[in-house]
């Protein structure tokens, strides 16, 4: 079973030894210079603010087992030559906070099923994984290598998260309604498989208004259907593909290609 504290540890650690490098290689001025080619418009000064910023808040939320977002004092964000030295600090704090309070323990989250300390635990394990990509993807533009192993258990259960908790719209809004349109996509990792049917999400959000989107619903026993798509390979490769940072290369889309790449397209998320 995924150890989630271990995995925020070793993810973030990764982290700053990538940026570490950078920094080396580039001198003080290099997390300023070099650019994230995985996030585009964002420098490595831009990337090693952003994971700070959300590990601080994530310790906030759970050591203060605060309410509401509100409630989380704004972090400050400091020159860009001790922005490495934050980071450290707050992966730091994150990981003593996630170690101290149970993993049942409740807390605030934006997601409904989500206000437990494991929740936090899981979301902030891929969190640090995503970033660390990015960190070394950044590190490879200036170096040529960089890249670390990803663990295959850890990047299963991202492909999960990501079908599961950021894209399924099983459970919905009263105000939303899903539509069919008759393909399914399988997704299939060594030990683990993932079926969905892709649709679109309408309905009038009283917040936001009319929405018509690209959505998709997790089917949990697939009810015998064959899908239209199937995407095969090692968990790392097709975690990082949906996340957009990294093509396919050992992995294979067997079938209706488009309907697999239209799942990728909703997984764009920032």
């Amino acid at each position: 079973m995924t150890d989630f504290v271990e995995c925020v540890a070793a993810e973030s650690q990764h982290f700053r030894q990538a940026i570490e490098a950078i920094v080396a290689i580039g001198g003080d001025h290099a997390l300023t210079t070099v650019e994230v080619p995985s996030c585009p418009g964002w420098t490595a000064a831009d990337l090693t603010w952003h994971l700070a910023e959300v590990q601080y808040f994530w310790a906030s939320i759970v050591e203060g087992n605060l309410a509401h977002p509100s409630a989380v004092d704004e972090l400050v964000r400091p020159v860009d030559g001790e922005l490495a030295a934050l980071a450290g600090a707050q992966a730091a704090r994150l990981v003593d906070q996630l170690a101290r309070h149970a993993a049942w323990e409740p807390c605030w989250s934006w997601y409904p099923r989500g206000n437990t300390v494991g929740w936090v635990r899981r979301r902030q394990a891929h969190e640090a994984l995503i970033h660390r990509i990015d960190a070394e993807l950044a590190l490879q533009a200036v170096a040529g290598s960089g890249r670390s192993a990803i663990d295959e258990e850890l990047a299963a259960d991202g492909v999960d998260e990501m079908l599961g908790v950021m894209l399924d719209v099983s459970e919905r809004p009263e105000w939303a309604r899903f539509e069919p349109d008759g393909r399914t996509v399988g997704i299939e990792v060594p030990g683990r498989s993932w079926l969905v049917r892709l649709g679109r999400l309408t309905g009038d959000d009283p917040e936001y208004g009319p929405q018509d989107s690209s959505a998709l619903e997790m089917l949990d026993d697939g009810g015998g259907l064959e899908p239209d798509s199937v995407i095969r390979g090692p968990a790392s490769e097709i975690d990082l593909w949906l996340w957009r940072r990294e093509d396919l290369s050992m992995a294979s889309i067997d079938g209706d290609r488009a309907a697999a790449e239209r799942v990728r397209e909703m997984a764009n998320i920032d």
